[in-house]
């Protein structure tokens, strides 16, 4: 399971990670809500806005581009998978890992279809985390 908390500047989501950072924070990954410009690098932070694969500091990062210019990305660790999802195609497709432990959404009806789809893993709505 991954530990999902709201900051001032973001979601900070497991020990390493931001969604959606209000100010670029030197000691995490920057994970953006939209596709933005190849990889930025930025001191010693790293900000994804661009679909690719990425390793960084012992973790591997998938994100992929909706149509819509949507990001959604695929967190993996040694011991954790977790997905962090906006769009509906990207709940259950070929380029995820066959075991997700967290799925992480920004919006209720996606965790809604995840529950109709019967997939597994824990499911956070960005917003309704404790």
């Amino acid at each position: 399971m991954v530990q999902v908390k709201k900051t001032d500047n973001g979601y900070k989501i497991g020990q390493k990670t931001l969604r959606a950072p209000l100010e670029h924070d030197t000691s995490y990954v920057s994970l953006m809500p939209h596709i933005g410009n190849d990889m930025e690098y930025e001191a010693t932070s790293t900000i994804i806005s661009y679909p690719g694969e990425y390793d960084i500091d012992g973790m591997q990062y998938r994100a992929r581009a909706s149509k819509d210019g949507d990001m959604n990305y695929a967190i993996l660790t040694s011991t954790t998978t977790a997905v962090l999802c906006q769009t509906k195609k990207y709940l259950q497709t070929d380029e995820l890992p066959d075991e997700v432990d967290t799925r992480i959404f920004t919006n209720p009806k996606l965790r809604d279809t995840r529950e109709k789809m019967e997939l597994e893993g824990e499911a956070i709505v960005l917003g309704e985390e404790e």
